[in-house]
């Protein structure tokens, strides 16, 4: 093998990780490869993970965005911020259901974080649900949020 192949094949990892860090213009498909073998290595990498899955989301890669997202939420299910970037994910892409319930769980986890409760409203409220954005309007009157954005939340569910 040694005569006929190509024994770059073996040290491509290492190759790219200098091309990566030596370049000042980076193809991020040689970013995606190499946060897929990085992560194969070191999966608790939470920063990896997004860094994987909003690349994958900039190239076009939906389906794979999807898929780092999922197997980072698998890793970290409690992380408020990767839970809800993933909710925007699933909102941007017209999952607004998706989006609903990926936000009710971080409810699940934190139910009195006021800004999961407002960009649940605001979902509710664009998934034209009165009745679910009223009730967390409710439940916002009691954790004493600006009336500044009750009435902005209010407004836009009367114009439901």
């Amino acid at each position: 093998y040694q005569y006929t192949g190509n024994t770059e094949v073996f040290t491509f990892s290492n190759s790219l990780k200098k091309e990566l860090l030596d370049s000042k213009n980076i193809d991020p498909k040689k970013i995606i490869f190499f946060l897929e073998k990085e992560l194969k290595d070191n999966p608790d990498d939470l920063k990896g993970w997004r860094l994987l899955a909003r690349t994958c989301l900039m190239t076009g890669y939906l389906q794979k965005a999807n898929k780092y997202y999922k197997k980072a939420i698998e890793r970290f299910p409690k992380n408020i911020d990767l839970l809800t970037e993933y909710a925007l994910f699933k909102k941007s892409n017209n999952e607004l259901k998706a989006s609903i319930k990926i936000i009710k769980k971080i409810d699940a986890f934190f139910p009195k974080n006021v800004a999961n409760l407002i960009l649940l409203t605001e979902l509710y409220i664009e998934d034209k649900n009165k009745i679910e954005a009223q009730k967390i309007i409710r439940v916002l009157k009691v954790n004493k949020i600006s009336e500044e954005i009750l009435l902005s939340l209010k407004k836009k569910i009367d114009e439901i």
